[in-house]
C-alpha cells in the first residue's frame, strides 16, 4: 500500500498557512463543486474520515446530488461525471496517491484539454491542502 506523499515542512505550518493555501485555491475559475470533488477524492485516498465528512457536507450544501457524491470513488468511465471533472479527479488521485512524477506529468498534460494551467495550479493547491490537513491530523494522533 502506498501512502500519500509527506508534504514539505513549509506546508505543515499552523492553520493560518493552510487557510492561505485554501483561499488561494478558491480564487479561480474552477467551479466550487469541482473544487470540493477533488478535495473529497483526495480525502478518500488519504482515508481521512473527518475530511470526507467535511467535503461531503460541502458538496451537498452546494446542491450536488447524493448519487454523484456516493459514486465519486468509481468516477472513471462513469457517465455521471464530465470530461472536465474526470480530468480534475485524475489529478487529485495522482497527487494524493503519490504517483511518480512522470505519471503525474502525463496526467496533467492530458488534463490540459479540459483545464487551464491556472485551474490546474489551483486544484493542485487545494489537493495539497487536504493532504497536509490529513497529515497534520494523523501526526497529532501518533
Amino acid at each position: 500500500m502506498t501512502h500519500p506523499p509527506v508534504p514539505p515542512r513549509s506546508l505543515s505550518h499552523p492553520k493560518r498557512q493552510r487557510k492561505k493555501i485554501q483561499s488561494s485555491a478558491e480564487e479561480t475559475s474552477v467551479e466550487p463543486s469541482l473544487l470540493e470533488m477533488t478535495r473529497l477524492r483526495a480525502a478518500q485516498i488519504c482515508h481521512s474520515q473527518p475530511g470526507m465528512n467535511t467535503h461531503v457536507k460541502a458538496l451537498i450544501a452546494q446542491g450536488e446530488s447524493s448519487k454523484r457524491v456516493q459514486q465519486l470513488e468509481v468516477w472513471r468511465g462513469n457517465p455521471l461525471y464530465s470530461d472536465r471533472e474526470k480530468a480534475a479527479l485524475a489529478i487529485s488521485e495522482a497527487i494524493a496517491s503519490g504517483l511518480p512524477k512522470t505519471i503525474c506529468a502525463k496526467i496533467v498534460h492530458k488534463a490540459r484539454t479540459h483545464l487551464t494551467n491556472p485551474e490546474i495550479i489551483h486544484l493542485t493547491l487545494a489537493i495539497l491542502a487536504v493532504i497536509d490537513w490529513n497529515y497534520s491530523l494523523t501526526k497529532e494522533h501518533h
